[in-house]
């Protein structure tokens, strides 16, 4: 079995294309069973992805990282060293801290935000922030296309609570950097990056073209409980339903497991960089149960009040 690689520009383009209706039916199977699918005719400018990629590389190599953390775990913003996270810990798995560091972008121009940080976290990152705001740009039109697309699989009529919570849209960048670790130095049970959900929205990932079962990678649990890698799709991105996409189709689509293994051997030789960009709707949006099938599981609930509590449960 694999995550289903499904091409969407049936939907991107007109109404009247001949192959909509295959698209919105195999796109609801792939996030039913899987939660997961990988996309090609998206559209996004490869010119985008290819400068965020140079820039961050620069970054994890020789950037000030120092002066990008804000000292205040993950989900604020800024620079995480290896040894903040432990993700499996959202799902009540006791387990080490995650073998990865990351930079993240809530909004790129919003250097503000950070009060007294900001100024130090905008020379930090100078030399990313053109690229991370343009592929914020580029990234939020596209996850805007998948909230369509999955209302209209969905069988929703127009204006429906789905797309309405999604007007107002909370996103972040973040800049994955899974680096060499000697054997000795992993834990037991150790990963680059545990096994957990998403916690709201639609992810849209690009993965660093090395992922294969033998380089180490992304592993997303199947329908018959196995866990199968997914190899990287030259020009694709996976795409996974979050925590409150699940909420608010009443388990209708499934936010699924998922992981990032270590590369077999000795030693993590391989460093890997993965680009994901996290969305939901905005802190104040209260989400709200669509009617789709038999009686609503779950209470509305602010997409803030939400994430607030996975993070709680994430941070080491």
């Amino acid at each position: 079995m694999a995550v289903p690689v499904i091409d969407i520009s049936a939907f991107s383009e007109t109404r009247a294309h001949p192959g909509r209706i295959a698209l919105l039916q195999t796109w609801r199977e792939a996030l039913e069973c899987w939660g997961f699918a990988v996309i090609t005719g998206h559209g996004f400018p490869e010119d985008a992805l290819r400068d965020l990629r140079a820039s961050a590389e620069r970054f994890f190599m020789e950037g000030d990282k120092e002066g990008a953390c804000l000292k205040a775990g993950y989900g604020v913003g800024g620079y995480c060293s290896r040894g903040i996270e432990s993700v499996s810990r959202s799902v009540g798995q006791a387990s080490p801290p995650d073998l990865v560091e990351s930079v993240c972008f809530h909004n790129p121009e919003d250097s503000a935000r950070y009060g007294a940080h900001g100024a130090a976290w905008e020379a930090a990152t100078g030399t990313l922030q053109p690229a991370a705001h343009r592929y914020y740009h580029e990234a939020t039109q596209l996850v805007r296309l998948l909230v369509l697309l999955t209302s209209e699989a969905l069988g929703c009529s127009e204006g429906n609570s789905f797309v309405r919570a999604h007007e107002n849209l909370s996103c972040s960048l973040r800049l994955a950097y899974y680096g060499p670790v000697e054997a000795e130095l992993i834990e037991d049970g150790q990963l680059r990056y545990g096994a957990h959900t998403d916690y709201t929205g639609f992810t849209i990932l690009s993965q660093d073209m090395t992922d294969c079962a033998e380089a180490g990678g992304l592993q997303v649990m199947s329908p018959s409980g196995e866990w199968v890698a997914v190899n990287a799709v030259a020009g694709s991105f996976v795409i996974n339903a979050g925590d409150l996409i699940s909420r608010m189709t009443n388990d209708c689509l499934r936010s699924n497991l998922h992981r990032v293994t270590n590369p077999r051997g000795s030693f993590c030789r391989n460093a890997r960089l993965s680009v994901a960009f996290f969305t939901g709707p905005a802190d104040e949006v209260v989400c709200e149960t669509l009617p789709l099938e038999g009686d609503a599981k779950y209470k509305p609930i602010t997409a803030g009040e939400h994430l607030q509590a996975k993070l709680r449960a994430t941070n080491v």
